[in-house]
């Protein structure tokens, strides 16, 4: 499958420029990413924290240029459709996810999340 544009409508930050490193980092960088979203056990400092990780990975470099991704990976990035794992979500999902404590309120990551997108 070979790095195309984004197809998505949004403008997305991701489609500017060259690229800044290979496809397979962005797409480990998502699945890291989401695998510490989607982990009960991790706290939410940790996700914070993964989140930034994330953000600053996605930032240009010094070259101006930004990482590439593949028209799956930015599916998987916003709905995370892993079949292996029907508990696994995307940024979609867990931005309105609920709290556990209170379920009237969102998680704690879920306005970090928004802001994720935002940014995207």
């Amino acid at each position: 499958k070979p790095p195309t544009s984004l197809s998505l409508s949004l403008s997305l930050s991701l489609s500017r420029a060259m690229v800044a490193g290979t496809e397979d980092q962005s797409c480990e960088e998502i699945r890291t990413l989401l695998k510490a979203l989607n982990n009960r056990r991790t706290s939410s400092k940790e996700k914070l924290r993964r989140l930034k990780a994330f953000r600053t990975y996605l930032e240009p470099d010094k070259s101006n240029s930004t990482p590439l991704f593949y028209d799956d990976d930015i599916r998987e990035l916003f709905l995370d459709d892993a079949d292996e794992d029907e508990t696994a979500s995307g940024l979609l999902r867990i931005c309105s996810e609920r709290s556990r404590q209170n379920r009237h309120q969102l998680t704690k990551v879920a306005l970090d999340t928004l802001q994720l997108i935002h940014f995207l």
